[in-house]
């Protein structure tokens, strides 16, 4: 599973482990959830940027992330510089 997180361009899940695995990886991830919570995800996401919390319902939230990291030619790139900072 590993292999394929580190190798994605992106990670849309629910679960925080993945979305903070993904971080960890260098591999952006949006975490489309329920309730937000989990420090650590918060924490990779906010302080180094690999990725975003969307709370469930908010589509155009969610919609407007993806636009945002899809159309950065080298978001994978820029990512993989952030996680360098953990």
């Amino acid at each position: 599973m590993h292999h394929i997180i580190a190798y994605a361009q992106l990670m849309v899940c629910d679960s925080q482990t993945m979305a903070a695995e993904s971080g960890v990886l260098g591999t952006p991830f949006i975490r489309y959830i329920l309730l937000l919570t989990g420090l650590d995800t918060r924490r990779i996401g906010k302080k180094y940027g690999l990725g975003v919390g969307v709370k469930m319902g908010n589509e155009e939230q969610l919609l407007s992330a993806l636009d945002s990291m899809l159309a950065t030619d080298d978001y994978k790139i820029q990512n993989l510089k952030r996680k360098d900072k953990i």
